[in-house]
């Protein structure tokens, strides 16, 4: 018999308001009052009041393909409701890293020392010109394949990975953002270009480095500064570019993507001696990482 866990938690509105209660659409019938059965349709007021939507966060886990459609079918024949997937972005994937190795840490022993694998992507922009019209000869032949990679495995073993995390904390902040590039690229500071390298999607182009979450100083991610120093070093590979996207993170607590997450079990509360083990704070890491992603789904910007 198939089982999932469901994650339903509804945003709280402050001074005792009900989303429900403030959930309200308005129209008028023959709003322009001219002539010519105007009088005959309605005119729909669109709102942009946030609380003309209830948002509902809904984060299911342990559900197998077949059954996630069954449940989203129902859920929006139900309740009237649109269910939409959660695109978890480059942002999101070295946000949610990040937090693992301060909440959980990286041991060097145990159920969680095990090899990091972080899959990049590469985007490239397609060509602004038109293609022109193939001649004779060449109507019968494939269509021509760009070459290039699509994406590239970084692997690095578990007993390395203190050690990026440290060399990541001793980065000056002025100097350490691997952000300098040759003069001339021009995406440097320019939001559209470097928008367009990106691909238009949110949180890819990795401009969010220099911003902050609550207004205080930017977040820093000490671990990815210092691979992307690494692979700056030794593969001439530029991390930061906009057109590089992290695509897939596995760790040995958890192995997360895009539209993908997938938790390991922790060892059993009998293997901890004490209340600083590794096995409490990887279940502390857990539900922090959920948070994490409860907190998205209430934030995401909807494409309506």
């Amino acid at each position: 018999m198939a089982s999932c866990t469901a994650l339903m938690l509804p945003p709280l509105v402050g001074d005792g308001e009900s989303a429900v209660e403030g959930a309200n659409m308005r129209f008028s019938v023959g709003g322009h009052g001219g002539g010519g059965g105007a009088d005959d349709e309605m005119d729909w007021e669109r709102s942009v009041n946030p609380a003309h939507f209830l948002s509902l966060p809904l984060l299911l886990v342990r559900m197998p393909p077949p059954l996630k459609s069954i449940i989203g079918e129902f859920l929006s024949t139900t309740f009237d409701c649109r269910v939409s997937p959660m695109r978890l972005g480059t942002r999101s994937l070295v946000h949610i890293w990040e937090a693992w190795i301060k909440s959980a840490g990286l041991p060097s022993r145990g159920p969680l020392s095990r090899d990091m694998v972080l899959t990049l992507g590469f985007y490239v922009p397609p060509p602004n010109a038109a293609p022109a019209q193939p001649s004779k000869e060449e109507a019968g032949t494939e269509p021509h394949q760009p070459l290039g990679l699509r994406s590239v495995d970084v692997i690095i073993p578990a007993m390395e990975l203190r050690k990026f995390a440290d060399a990541g904390e001793r980065v000056v902040t002025t100097q350490g953002k691997q952000g300098a590039s040759p003069a001339g690229w021009g995406w440097e500071s320019d939001p559209k270009k470097r928008r367009k390298l990106a691909g238009r999607l949110y949180e890819e182009g990795w401009e969010w480095r220099a911003e902050s979450q609550d207004g205080g100083p930017a977040n820093h991610q000490p671990f990815t500064e210092a691979l992307a120093r690494y692979l700056n070093d030794h593969l001439a590979l530029n991390l930061f570019h906009p057109g590089v996207r992290v695509i897939k993170i596995a760790c040995g607590g958890f192995a997360i993507s895009e539209s993908r997450l997938k938790l390991f079990a922790p060892a059993s509360l009998g293997d901890a001696e004490d209340g600083d083990s590794p096995v409490l704070a990887q279940k502390g890491a857990v539900l922090e990482l959920l948070g994490s992603l409860v907190d998205k789904a209430q934030l995401q910007p909807m494409a309506l």
